[in-house]
């Protein structure tokens, strides 16, 4: 996969610091790489694990597998044994995957030193699937290490998170220069962000976004969501975003972008917080964040993976739109409105 050249100072970077672990045998049994789609988190995995199976790898300022050992050529031929990949099955990546990897990886590694298992998209380990794996993870076997790859480690369960050592690939969505350049007017630097992820960084998008009252509707939400009259509000709330049609859709984008933000705010470590979107917003977030458990923003991710589901299959708009805000009628408990 091609690497967008902004991530290849961050990518050497990182990979010198597992060059350097390898070499001093420090390396950790579990690492997380996380970033967004084209950070070149998965190239970096795929370097990081032929790397840690060379026989003869070179060390220093630029680290890189020798290529010419038996374990570099199986590898490059997609034929190594000691390495073990797993990927989503579908939308999730299930308990039975991880039992059977569990299984592979209560022998000895077959050829190299070492053995290297891959977990891409991690995000979407299941319930059952993650606490299965967390057992790996508080007792991994020797010799052997875990490279696991999400879009973000707020969207893991925390016990999983804390097992690894952390590798980001930072996402610009809120680089101050990129807002600049980003080509809309009339809009607060501190909502830029939140239009650039919706609109997954196209500016042309994002205009069309503002025209079709994409803010007004997150102003509607935020408005429902912050106070505790929810009840008193529900009916009308469901009406706004599900007429016209096109408002659910933008709807299911504002309420992911909340989940994911709120998922931030939760995390213990405050740098992660500078990586929400709803910057204008966070004071409410905030607020928001200590209403409502881990436990239940994980759950909401799958909700909001359905009601995409049944927008796409034409169900009503109002069914989604009840599904959606009846959860926090549910779970959230503010003291005040």
């Amino acid at each position: 996969m091609a690497v967008a050249k902004k991530a290849l100072g961050s990518m050497l970077s990182s990979l010198r610091l597992i060059a350097n672990a390898l070499e001093n045998h420090r390396l950790a049994h579990a690492y997380l790489i996380t970033g967004p789609p084209g950070s070149g988190k998965q190239h970096f995995m795929e370097r990081c694990s032929q790397l840690i199976l060379c026989d003869d790898p070179r060390f220093g300022l630029h680290p890189e597998p020798c290529h010419i050992c038996n374990s570099c050529v199986k590898f490059e031929r997609r034929l190594h044994p000691d390495l073990l990949q797993l990927a989503p099955d579908g939308r999730y990546i299930k308990i039975d995957q991880i039992r059977s990897i569990q299984k592979m990886l209560s022998f000895a590694p077959l050829e190299s030193k070492r053995r290297v298992c891959t977990i891409t998209a991690a995000e979407r380990l299941g319930i059952d699937a993650a606490n299965a794996l967390l057992k790996t993870l508080e007792e991994p076997p020797d010799n052997t290490y875990l490279l696991l790859s999400a879009i973000s480690m707020a969207r893991l369960l925390p016990t999983i998170v804390s097992r690894c050592q952390i590798i980001t690939f930072r996402d610009e969505i809120n680089s101050t220069a990129t807002n600049r350049e980003f080509g809309i007017e009339g809009v607060p630097e501190d909502v830029v962000p939140f239009l650039k992820y919706v609109s997954g960084k196209r500016p042309n998008l994002a205009n069309e976004l503002i025209e079709s009252g994409i803010l007004d509707l997150r102003q509607t939400l935020f408005e429902f969501l912050g106070t505790s009259r929810k009840k008193e509000l529900f009916f009308q709330t469901s009406q706004a975003i599900s007429n016209p049609k096109e408002n659910i859709e933008h709807a299911i984008k504002i309420i992911y972008t909340i989940i994911r933000d709120l998922l931030l705010l939760k995390q213990p470590e405050p740098s992660l917080h500078e990586l929400m979107v709803n910057l204008d917003k966070k004071q409410e977030l905030i607020k928001l964040a200590q209403a409502i458990n881990y436990d239940s923003l994980s759950e909401y991710q799958d909700r909001i993976e359905k009601a995409s589901i049944y927008l796409d299959r034409n169900v009503n708009p109002e069914m989604i739109a009840d599904m959606l805000l009846m959860f926090w009628l549910k779970t959230t408990k503010l003291k005040t409105g």
